[in-house]
């Protein structure tokens, strides 16, 4: 029986997080340290503005392979969404690469 872990598993496991802090720990490492406060406090207050972001790691959770991680971020690179100026005004839009990079270790880390 095979025991693939899930996203949602290892970043857990990783740094320490319940489940619930989930779509909170992946979006604090998918934007630059410096804007995080700014991000939180627009989240907290217009939720929607990262709606599109957020939606991306809800469905990034279950992934079992960073190959699956790579076709799940694909499907949403070729959707089109909407652009909040201010996010890329501000910088404090979320890095995909970011993204990648912290599934990428994850699952390396995992033994087959």
């Amino acid at each position: 029986m095979s025991s693939k872990r899930d996203l949602l598993t290892l970043v857990c496991e990783r740094f320490n997080c319940p489940p619930e802090a989930f779509e909170q720990t992946m979006l604090q490492r998918s934007v630059s340290p410096m804007i995080w406060p700014l991000v939180r406090l627009i989240i907290r207050f217009r939720r929607d503005v990262y709606a599109f972001d957020l939606e991306l790691i809800e469905d990034l959770k279950k992934a079992t392979s960073f190959a699956e991680v790579s076709q799940i971020m694909a499907s949403y690179c070729s959707l089109p969404r909407q652009r909040q100026i201010f996010k890329l005004l501000l910088n404090a839009r979320v890095s995909k690469r970011r993204l990648k990079n912290v599934a990428r270790q994850l699952f390396s880390a995992t033994p087959a």
